[in-house]
């Protein structure tokens, strides 16, 4: 009989699900801040399916998909400062990508602030831009002084957003990186920061962490006792889209360094059509 029930039960009709329900927008535009800078994020959330906001909460911030996190913490701008937020984006960020890539892989979420803080034991530091998740970046200082940024100030915002943008994208996977890059170097033992050692960085084809200076590879991973290949294409590419060509002069007379400089300029200019020493290349 239990079987035979089961047979019934398998053979019954369907039952109706109901109507289609009707998700609702994680946020609601235009935010009704300002009338200008609404206009613009509505266009920029219709062309790209991304929300550039001005008026959210620390928990909207701290929000990702692992679990919620007090790192920052915020101070929200005027909304009519927005519209110059938005100019300054452009400038120094959304220009140097295609219309399709940025259409693909623009983050979720782009947060404008007054400040954005980050929370440490001594201090909360002030930040211009940070990931505050896996798919989304905050920016400070929108304000007054936003459209009146010095040269400085400009190519500082730049260096950044163009770094951590490009760590979204290998976080969410959404490039490739040619395999030929990594068979360059030798990556079982630590490399020297002695221009007349064998084992000079340079000479095994790593370049030091553009934003600090510090030869990252002298010391390896201390789980694999190997340096880390992430580590190198992470370095790597923040030193492309940091530095200038007459800063990369030096390094590229090093054999194995301009082979892996090649690959990557190369890889991405065809594959996506976004020219990374353009990026270096800019200052203001």
């Amino acid at each position: 009989m239990l079987v035979w029930g089961i047979f019934l039960c398998s053979c019954s009709k369907d039952v109706a699900l109901g109507p289609d329900v009707e998700f609702e927008r994680d946020y609601v535009l235009p935010q009704g801040g300002d009338a200008e800078s609404d206009e613009r994020i509505v266009e920029l959330y219709e062309r790209y399916g991304s929300y550039f906001l001005y008026d959210f909460t620390v928990a909207d911030l701290n929000w990702n998909q692992v679990a919620n996190s007090t790192l920052y913490k915020l101070a929200l701008g005027e909304p009519k400062y927005a519209i110059d937020m938005l100019n300054l984006l452009d400038e120094v960020w959304l220009k140097f990508y295609p219309e399709e890539f940025l259409k693909k892989n623009l983050p979720y979420r782009v947060f404008m602030a007054d400040t954005v803080y980050s929370v440490l034991s001594y201090r909360d530091r002030p930040e211009i831009c940070v990931k505050t998740g896996d798919n989304s970046l905050a920016f400070g200082y929108m304000n007054k002084d936003t459209k009146n940024k010095t040269a400085a100030e400009k190519l500082e915002l730049k260096n950044t957003v163009q770094s951590l943008f490009f760590d979204l994208l290998q976080v969410r996977k959404v490039i490739t990186i040619p395999e030929e890059f990594y068979k360059i170097s030798d990556y079982s033992t630590k490399a020297s920061r002695d221009p007349n050692d064998p084992d000079y960085a340079r000479k095994r084809g790593f370049v030091a962490n553009p934003q600090y200076g510090n030869e990252w590879c002298i010391y390896v991973n201390w789980q694999t006792k190997t340096l880390l290949q992430s580590d190198d294409l992470t370095y790597f590419l923040a030193s492309i889209l940091r530095r200038t060509s007459e800063q990369w002069e030096s390094d590229l007379t090093y054999p194995l360094v301009k082979q892996k400089y090649d690959i990557l300029v190369d890889h991405f200019k065809k594959e996506y059509d976004i020219d990374l020493v353009k990026i270096g290349n800019t200052i203001y």
